[in-house]
């Protein structure tokens, strides 16, 4: 989760949110891709599962997670989206969160009596008010970093080069060019079809870099 917009500070963020009267913050969610560039040269395997060839997608050495799999599929807002949305919630409001939802909260558990009591109008079925969809443009966003393992490359050196690619490794769309452009592809013939995040990769990742730098210092004895 990265601050967007003018924020540069998770804490600014959920601070407006309180101003604001929001419990929960939800983050929608989409899996991003490994930007091939990123990753270490491709060591292609055959085996029974994998005919056509696969290969172990390892981020290098000297790079980060988050720059790797800085490539979005859509650039924000986000439209296609999972049904696999993070919570960034207040304990003392939500009394039961389960996976990625807040299923009970205060106001949720009240009686039509004391739903009405505490000045709220009651509905039979229940509708969360004090739940705000993160901007992912103007607040934060969620860059969902989970790996792509290796059979999840089969046929890669094909597919990636289809005009509607079904392709989990990153090949970043240029500066001006997306989707509406039609098929784009790079040097090497592959199918743009991700989108690298400026603020992230000018911002977040020179700073995780500069703090993980920090942190590998030998210390002093």
């Amino acid at each position: 989760m990265v601050p967007m917009g003018d924020y540069m500070s998770m804490a600014d963020i959920l601070s407006d949110m309180d101003k604001q009267g929001v419990k929960i913050l939800t983050f929608q969610s989409m899996r991003a891709w490994p930007r091939m560039e990123l990753l270490e040269k491709p060591e292609k395997f055959v085996n029974e599962r994998c005919p056509e060839g696969c290969f172990h997608p390892k981020v290098q050495d000297d790079v980060t997670f988050m720059q790797t799999y800085n490539c979005d599929q859509e650039r924000p807002p986000r439209k296609n989206l999972m049904p696999a949305e993070k919570q960034i919630y207040r304990p003392s409001y939500v009394t039961l969160h389960f996976v990625h939802y807040s299923t009970v909260t205060k106001v949720s558990q009240l009686s039509k009596e004391e739903t009405e009591q505490a000045g709220i109008d009651w509905r039979r079925g229940y509708k969360e008010l004090a739940v705000k969809i993160v901007d992912e443009e103007k607040e934060a966003t969620m860059l969902h970093t989970k790996s792509v393992v290796w059979d999840q490359t089969k046929k890669w050196e094909k597919a990636c080069k289809l005009n509607n690619p079904i392709c989990k490794v990153g090949f970043p769309f240029p500066d001006g060019k997306d989707r509406s452009d039609g098929v784009v592809r790079n040097e090497d013939g592959y199918t743009c079809n991700c989108f690298v995040n400026k603020k992230i990769e000018s911002v977040w990742v020179p700073k995780l870099e500069a703090a993980l730098s920090i942190k590998l210092e030998p210390q002093a004895q």
